[in-house]
């Protein structure tokens, strides 16, 4: 998830329009894509649960990801160093989606582990870790 908080900022970070840069960027936007599909078949196949909290937390983002990508790719590419600090650009503050994620995977670990997957649902509900 982190990265993909990160990945606009990489966009719009570019020093160039030129083939090479364009090319490495849509590389890292491809592993990206890989990477999430690999971690949601990991998390879906340890835990439904946390396969749904993870989705939702996909999805929080998604808006917000899509959006600031845009504006990335729609800027110009920064020639000077002064325009590396990019003031209000970006996704806003996503640290509260990536501790829900980090607070349902406590329960992976531990005697939490064993608990039913219809309690940890409704516990994660109630936690307002998963939406009902």
């Amino acid at each position: 998830m982190v990265a993909r908080i990160e990945y606009p900022y990489k966009i719009r970070r570019r020093t160039s329009d030129d083939p090479d840069v364009l090319s490495t960027l849509a590389i890292a936007g491809h592993d990206l894509q890989e990477t999430l599909a690999e971690s949601r078949a990991w998390i879906a196949t340890e835990s439904t649960v946390l396969s749904e909290v993870f989705d939702n937390c996909l999805t929080n983002l998604d808006a917000a990801f899509k959006q600031a990508c845009s504006n990335a790719w729609n800027a110009t590419p920064i020639t000077a160093a002064a325009e590396m600090n990019l003031g209000g650009f970006g996704m806003g503050n996503q640290q509260h989606i990536v501790t829900t994620m980090e607070r349902a995977l406590a329960y992976r670990f531990g005697l939490r582990r064993l608990i039913p997957a219809f309690i940890l649902r409704r516990l994660f509900r109630r936690l307002q870790l998963l939406r009902a």
